[in-house]
C-alpha cells in the first residue's frame, strides 16, 4: 500500500483515507478515464481500476468489447485514496475533492493532448466525475454520451500569484456510466459503456466532428451517441 504524498496534509481524508494511487496506463494513451476513488483492492495495490476488482473487471470487459487495450487509456480518479467512514463514499467530501485537485491536475494536465483532435479526451465514469469536470452537469443519465468542452470545469476557479482568476482547460469530456454501477446490477448498460469508450477514442483520433471552444456548457452538446 502506497503512502500519501505530502500534499495530502490538511485534507479531511489524510487520516481516514486508505492508501494512495499511481495513474494506470501509458503516457501515450489517447484517452483518459476518470473514476471517483479507490476500492479495497485498488487502495491495497496502488492502481485505479485493478482488473481483478469489481469496477476494474467490468471496465476490462468493456475495453475488450470496444476493441481497446489498457495501453490506449490512462486511468485516474477524482480522489487519490479510498475514503472511509462511510466507506467508499466521496459524495459528501468536497474538501477531499478540492484538496486532491493538485494530484488530479498533475495527472490530467501533464498528459499530452490526443494527436488526432489536438485536445485531451476524458471519459468521466459516473456522475461525481462528470459533475466535477463539467459545470451544471445534472448527472450521467441526462448527459451520457454528449461531448463537452471542459474549459469551465470545476477545477477552473482558483487564484494565481497576482490574485486574478486562472482558467484551466482540460479538454473534451464524455460522461458515461461507472463500471461499478453496471456491475452492481445493471448489466444491460455494458454495451453503452463500451460504445462510449470506443467513441471517445474516435473523437481523440479526430475522425468525429469539429468541437466548439465556447466555455459555456449549456446547449454546447455537439453530438449525442446512441
Amino acid at each position: 500500500m502506497l503512502q500519501k504524498p505530502e500534499e495530502c496534509d490538511g485534507c479531511e481524508l489524510v487520516q481516514i483515507g486508505r492508501g494512495f494511487l499511481r495513474p494506470s496506463g501509458s503516457d501515450r494513451a489517447q484517452i483518459i478515464g476518470i473514476g471517483e476513488s479507490a476500492g479495497d483492492e485498488e487502495a491495497w495495490r496502488g492502481r485505479p481500476f485493478i482488473e481483478t476488482a469489481q469496477a476494474g473487471g467490468k471496465l476490462e470487459e468493456c475495453l475488450k468489447l470496444a476493441g481497446i487495450t489498457r495501453e490506449e487509456i490512462k486511468l485516474w480518479n477524482i480522489c487519490g485514496c479510498q475514503p472511509m467512514e462511510p466507506k467508499n463514499d466521496l459524495s459528501r467530501r468536497q474538501n477531499a475533492i478540492d484538496h486532491c485537485k493538485v494530484h488530479f491536475d498533475r495527472v490530467v494536465l501533464g498528459h499530452a493532448p490526443a494527436i488526432g483532435c489536438g485536445k485531451r479526451v476524458i471519459v468521466a465514469f459516473g456522475s461525481l466525475a462528470a459533475r466535477t469536470l463539467v459545470a451544471n452537469c445534472p448527472g450521467v443519465t441526462e448527459w451520457r454520451g454528449f461531448v463537452f468542452s471542459a474549459e469551465r470545469s470545476y477545477h477552473e476557479f482558483r487564484t494565481n500569484g497576482t490574485g486574478e482568476e486562472a482558467t484551466t482547460t482540460y479538454g473534451l469530456v464524455i460522461p458515461t456510466y461507472h463500471p461499478s454501477y453496471i456491475k452492481r446490477g445493471n448489466p444491460e448498460l455494458t454495451p453503452l459503456l463500451a460504445f462510449d469508450i470506443k467513441r471517445a477514442l474516435e473523437v481523440a483520433s479526430g475522425t468525429v466532428y469539429n468541437y466548439p471552444t465556447n466555455p459555456n456548457f449549456v446547449d454546447l452538446c455537439i453530438h449525442e451517441f446512441p
